[in-house]
């Protein structure tokens, strides 16, 4: 009998999430209080405001606090308060912690470098937000279909979009994100759940699905902006005048995220079920692909057998037509390679100098040269010193890379000289 078990992902994420729930217990039974005790309000703003810091402490979405705020109070208690002194302090509140909330998410020169790429990605402010817009519906498809082959921790496949009308869909993603507010605006009095949820999980996005210029598409960023949706669920099923279609609807949406989560368990159970998993599920993502790759190569150190050669080898090559930023799967390839004691691949060489000179380079990216470094000191590599010393010229030609990294890329370059004088 396999072990199952699951992998938490994005443990900070989970913690700052927790302090925020319980920063809206906090804010509501406080607001509750507020009506009777003169100074209920001060120590209910004081409170969250310091539950928020932990929040923020634990990850920077913490920083939403005070929107998840805004949407609690504009739909249970709307402005309402003891006296004029309670309604200052309550609308002084909101006003500073929105206006720091903008200040945060909003990049200081948003207009200058709308269509500038960002360092180190390979979009734009500009094609980041139009993207956002297509992912939304992802991150919602996630809630109400959860099938365990939607779900994956690479979603480096999903497409780029390059203008509101480039693809179409990206103008279609929009207008209905607007239909959605609209319909709920119109049944607000019958069904107020409905914009509560919608806002709720629109507010949970705004930091990570807009302007900051972080990765496209991360699940975990759903956590919290899925509780709108399951809420609107919940109330939908609760309305439900049939008592025994209430407790239908609550045991089959039971029995359907508990198969996903079993599902997904199994998935996990082993690295290489994952791996194998990931790309059978997402076989465009070059990450995927990478991840199979280098399990495979683990593989092929602990047997040498030419099947496990040839499959790492197969999905390394994968992973690199997939991306023409991918650099990490031509790294695992050369090593693969040195641990074969086979040659050099040329051909796959001379088209990871050419990347080298324009892909994005982060410090992740890093991580992976001083891998080669240590593999080549320790003679492991397939590579010549010139060989060698090409893609370190090649790395020091790219226009995109951060001065901080060019240090740090100096550095290796050093340390790789220092050794190979010692080998003279």
């Amino acid at each position: 009998m396999p072990q199952k078990q699951l992998y938490i992902v994005q443990r900070m994420t989970s913690l700052s999430a927790l302090f925020l729930l319980l920063t809206f217990i906090v804010y509501i039974k406080g607001r509750e209080r507020s009506f009777s005790d003169s100074s209920g309000m001060f120590v209910t703003l004081l409170s969250v405001s310091m539950l928020t810091f932990f929040a923020v402490l634990s990850k920077e979405n913490g920083a939403l606090a005070p929107l998840f705020l805004l949407i609690i109070e504009c739909f249970s208690f709307k402005f309402k308060t003891r006296n004029r002194f309670d309604f200052i302090l309550l609308t002084g509140f909101y006003c500073i912690t929105i206006a720091l909330l903008l200040k945060f998410i909003l990049p200081a020169q948003l207009v200058s470098h709308w269509s500038e790429t960002i360092p180190g990605r390979h979009f734009s402010l500009s094609e980041r937000l139009y993207t956002e817009l297509t992912i939304l519906w992802l991150y919602l498809s996630l809630i109400l279909t959860p099938v365990s082959e939607h779900f994956s921790i690479y979603h480096d496949y999903w497409p780029l979009s390059r203008s509101l009308f480039e693809p179409v869909n990206t103008f279609i993603s929009l207008l209905a994100i607007f239909g959605c507010l609209f319909l709920g605006v119109l049944f607000r009095h019958k069904y107020p759940f409905f914009l509560l949820g919608i806002s709720w999980f629109l507010a949970g996005h705004v930091m990570e699905s807009a302007f900051l210029p972080l990765e496209l598409v991360h699940e975990h960023r759903n956590y919290l902006p899925s509780l709108g949706i399951i809420f609107c669920l919940v109330l939908f099923v609760y309305q439900l005048k049939n008592k025994k279609m209430v407790v239908l609807a609550i045991a089959l949406l039971f029995i359907i995220y508990s198969l996903a989560t079993y599902e997904r368990s199994i998935e996990w159970s082993s690295e290489m079920k994952h791996a194998i998993a990931e790309v059978k599920n997402h076989p465009e993502s070059a990450r995927a692909n990478y991840q199979l790759g280098r399990v495979m190569y683990y593989e092929y150190k602990k047997n040498t057998l030419e099947a496990s050669y040839f499959s790492a080898s197969q999905f390394f090559k994968n992973a690199i037509e997939l991306s023409e930023y991918n650099l990490n799967a031509y790294i695992g390839h050369f090593i693969l390679d040195g641990k074969a004691q086979k040659e050099l691949n040329q051909s796959l060489y001379q088209k990871f100098l050419k990347r080298l000179e324009f892909a994005p380079i982060r410090s992740q990216s890093l991580a992976y040269f001083e891998t080669m470094n240590k593999c080549q000191m320790e003679v492991r590599c397939p590579f010549s010193h010139e060989e060698f010393i090409h893609i370190f010229r090649a790395l020091n030609n790219n226009k995109r890379m951060p001065d901080s990294l060019r240090n740090k890329l100096k550095h290796l370059f050093f340390e790789y000289l220092q050794w190979y004088q010692g080998q003279a």
